[in-house]
């Protein structure tokens, strides 16, 4: 995860929080003290509290998780849209009804263009 992910992430917890709701087993968090992940193994039997979560870590979702697809940034993005790669950069597509692109974000990694569509489309600036 580079510096500037980090920061999309950061910025981003109360959207992440409305879409997350619960602390779910494959889940990622960083420790903000500590600066390390922490990987949810088992969500029932987890020996941090959710309120560990919300008081000491970020929570960092895939941007396309297999396990739980809704868990991932991708479905956070609403209405039609497409993310590839492009000349060594990833690219996040809005399409409006008719498939005109509306707005295309762009980042070094899938989570990165992804985050930079979901600050536009809930208006953070960062």
């Amino acid at each position: 995860m580079t510096d500037e992910e980090l920061k999309y992430y950061e910025v981003l917890q109360p959207v992440l929080g409305k879409h997350l709701k619960t602390i779910a087993t494959g889940d990622r968090y960083y420790h903000i003290a500590d600066k390390r992940m922490i990987l949810v193994r088992d969500a029932y039997n987890s020996p941090y509290s959710p309120d560990f979560f919300k008081l000491h870590c970020i929570a960092i979702p895939l941007p396309v998780d297999p396990e739980n697809p809704e868990r991932g940034l991708w479905v956070m993005i609403k209405g039609l849209r497409s993310l590839h790669s492009r000349s060594g950069e990833w690219e996040v597509n809005i399409f409006d009804e008719g498939y005109v692109i509306i707005s295309t974000h762009k980042g070094k990694t899938p989570a990165l263009a992804l985050l930079k569509a979901l600050a536009a489309q809930e208006g953070i600036a960062i």
